[in-house]
C-alpha cells in the first residue's frame, strides 16, 4: 500500500494546509460550494420558492464532511 502525499497537518482537532495542493483543494472546494449554493438559490427563485432559499445552504453540510475526509486521508499518519 502506497503512502499518500501529506497536504494537511493536524492542529488540535482540525487540519491546516501545509502543501500547495492542500491550499488548492480548499480554494476549489470553497469556489465549488459557493457556485452550488448560488445555483440552488437561483433554481429556487426560478421555480417560485424564493422564501425557502435557506434550504440551499444545506449543501454546505456534505461539503464540510467531504473536505474533512480528504484532509484526514492526506494528513500525517497517526
Amino acid at each position: 500500500m502506497r503512502a499518500r502525499e501529506v497536504w494537511f497537518t493536524r492542529v488540535l482537532w482540525s487540519y491546516m494546509p501545509c502543501h500547495w495542493k492542500g491550499w488548492a483543494f480548499i480554494g476549489l472546494t470553497v469556489v465549488g460550494c459557493l457556485m452550488a449554493v448560488w445555483g440552488a438559490v437561483g433554481l429556487l427563485h426560478a421555480f417560485g420558492y424564493a422564501d425557502h432559499e435557506d434550504a440551499a445552504f444545506l449543501l454546505l453540510l456534505p461539503t464540510v464532511v467531504w473536505t474533512w475526509v480528504v484532509a484526514e486521508r492526506h494528513s500525517t499518519p497517526r
